[in-house]
């Protein structure tokens, strides 16, 4: 997003303030004017005022109540005093609760432009800065997210694999033990078959020696 400031021009002297608007109208900004205090707290209310040229000398509400109003409600707004009638308490009270500079009536027009594009400036890196912060915070918060989604899905998979582990393991225990009962299944078999053909060996001896003595019966009768 471009950084679109506004600047708040507040003088009773119209003929002066106007003057201000037409030549800081080259400036790449939004430019309102107030003809008296009340006038600009009203437009500070409803508005982001980037930069206020601040005349200290106002009937009723002066420079001084607005500094206060602008300090108060927490407001960043940059803050330059036009005064006729400036003092050095005056000026380092200015300074005091955050003016950004402190300029002269009458006032040098090329000074005017320098502290009103040196305090835009200051505004606009100082915008930059946070728009780049935010973008970097975005951006963080995007990692972290990404990084909790995969390791949400890691999890899941850890946890999938490991349910996996554990049905294999049951599985080979289960081969295990069907392999064991078949090997011990065979042996049982491999020993009742010696068994039975020792049996029949012997049966099929007897029944030779029973042939043979038959035999030797019939050759003597």
């Amino acid at each position: 997003m471009a950084y679109d400031p506004k600047i708040l021009i507040v003088d009773d002297d119209q003929s002066l303030c106007n003057s201000l608007r037409g030549f800081l109208s080259n400036q790449t900004a939004e430019i309102l004017t107030a003809y008296d205090g009340r006038e600009a707290l009203e437009l500070l209310g409803k508005n982001e005022i980037d930069l206020i040229l601040l005349d200290m000398v106002m009937p009723e509400t002066g420079g001084p109540q607005i500094i206060d109003y602008i300090n108060s409600q927490g407001l960043m707004t940059s803050i330059i005093v036009m005064t006729g009638y400036p003092s050095t308490d005056s000026a380092l009270e200015s300074f005091r609760k955050g003016v950004y500079d402190y300029l002269r009536k009458p006032f040098d027009f090329d000074e005017l432009t320098r502290t009103v594009e040196n305090a835009l400036n200051e505004k606009r890196l100082k915008y930059e800065k946070e728009r780049a912060e935010e973008a970097l915070r975005e951006a963080h918060d995007e990692l972290e997210r990404r990084i909790e989604e995969r390791t949400a899905e890691l999890t899941k998979t850890n946890e999938q694999l490991r349910h996996e582990i554990e049905r294999r393991k049951r599985a080979d225990e289960e081969l295990r033990a069907a392999h064991e009962e078949l090997e011990n299944r065979i042996e049982e078999r491999t020993a009742e078959l010696a068994e039975a053909n020792e049996e029949l060996r012997l049966e099929i001896s007897e029944r030779e020696r029973m042939e043979e003595a038959l035999r030797d019966s019939s050759e003597k009768l």
